[in-house]
């Protein structure tokens, strides 16, 4: 992961979600390769937390993303 900010695109890529300090339900209003924009990212000591435009409020792991050049 570089350093993701604001704005970022990114592709789900996760098709069993972890449930690391989020939630593995959040990740069912998600579509596998579908692209996304971060709204804001939350890190943390062991974990990052996204946050997406198109889903304010709710939270998603990091891990369950790739960056889209």
């Amino acid at each position: 992961m570089t350093e993701w900010k604001e704005g970022t695109k990114l592709k789900f890529v996760c098709k069993n979600p972890i449930t690391w300090a989020v939630s593995k339900d959040n990740a069912k209003c998600l579509k596998n390769g579908e692209i996304y924009t971060i709204e804001h990212v939350a890190v943390h000591h062991w974990h990052t937390k996204i946050f997406l435009r198109e889903f304010p409020g709710i939270e998603f792991n990091s891990v369950w993303f790739d960056e889209v050049n």
